[in-house]
């Protein structure tokens, strides 16, 4: 990779598949992205594992920088995806919190709150239970405005997948 000479240093997609790049982050991101692509099979596979493989990303990542594509249309309307994956994605749990020490008030209001605690439930291989992926702030935080704006949209199948 360090060549002085062009031909000699590696490709893409040989450098994409070293270790410090195959991230289960970075993976997520490059199927969703491409996930118009995709085959009917690969999508079954990919939302079939993908509770467990979100499990291994920060909890504060997959709110705020994964929430918006795994909640896109396409992953609304996946049979599989329905199945397998948004009731972990629209399900919270409680988490534990406590005000942060340089906490801001306005109006008397706390506006900071820090998560303590590793409150994360445990990946559950048991069939039919549900794995929330994330805690109650984090949910009102940042997947509750996504549902708002996705409920505006006037599809009978969209509306219906939010509310089961």
């Amino acid at each position: 990779m360090r060549s002085p000479v062009p031909s000699q240093r590696p490709d893409l997609s040989a450098v994409t598949r070293q270790p410090v790049f195959d991230q289960d982050y970075l993976s997520v991101v490059e199927f969703l992205t491409e996930l118009p692509l995709k085959t009917k099979t690969d999508r079954s596979s990919f939302f079939s594992g993908l509770t467990k493989r979100l499990f291994s990303v920060a909890e504060e990542t997959v709110a705020v920088q994964l929430a918006p594509l795994l909640l896109s249309r396409l992953v609304l309307l996946d049979e599989t995806a329905k199945k397998m994956f948004l009731p972990n994605m629209l399900t919270c749990y409680q988490g534990i919190f406590a005000l942060h020490p340089n906490n801001v008030r306005v109006d008397n209001f706390i506006l900071v709150f820090l998560s303590i605690g590793d409150a994360r439930p445990d990946y559950s291989d048991n069939p039919g239970s549900v794995n929330a992926l994330l805690s109650e702030h984090l949910f009102k935080e940042q997947v509750i405005p996504i549902l708002l704006r996705i409920f505006y949209v006037r599809e009978f199948q969209i509306r219906s997948v939010l509310l089961k």
